[in-house]
């Protein structure tokens, strides 16, 4: 495996991990949010705080799932395929989607610019932290797809 495929599982299983301690945070937070309301406290930090973490739990949970290849499919074409006319479908449907990722990341530039400048008003953070984390999963993404483009799993992988 090259540096650049070991990186990428580094970076895979970091998103995993990212996602596992957004989610925990995110109980913590709702149930901070649950007690306030009974005990009449507000949070309006916690809100923002728990909507940013859903968010980024999101973002790194799909790329995690796009470098595990654990995305719903739909395999009626590909089962009916030979081996290799299987694998020249992978690559063509992972190239896509990498495409696809790249052209988002590309059109969130000039909103992110846009929304940078919008404050938060709990948090007092900008709001480009919760469109941040599309841009990150459609690198991430991308970046996944086009490896599993360029090295799509043979029938061995699974």
């Amino acid at each position: 495996m090259t540096a650049f495929g070991r990186c990428l599982d580094a970076c895979g299983r970091l998103c995993r991990f990212a996602a596992g301690g957004a989610l925990a945070l995110l109980l913590v937070l709702l149930v901070a949010l649950v007690l306030g309301r009974y005990l009449a406290l507000s949070l309006p930090w916690a809100d923002e705080i728990a909507r940013l973490t859903f968010v980024w739990m999101v973002a790194f949970g799909a790329a995690s799932g796009l470098n595990r290849r654990a995305h719903f499919a739909l395999n009626v074409i590909a089962e009916r395929a030979s081996p290799a006319r299987r694998i020249q479908l992978e690559r063509i449907v992972s190239g896509l989607t990498a495409l696809v990722l790249v052209l988002l990341l590309v059109s969130l530039e000039s909103s992110l610019q846009l929304v940078r400048h919008s404050i938060m008003p709990g948090t007092g953070l900008s709001r480009g932290w919760l469109q941040a984390p599309l841009a990150i999963f459609a690198l991430l993404g991308a970046l996944f797809m086009a490896r599993h483009a360029l090295a799509p799993r043979t029938g061995a992988d699974g």
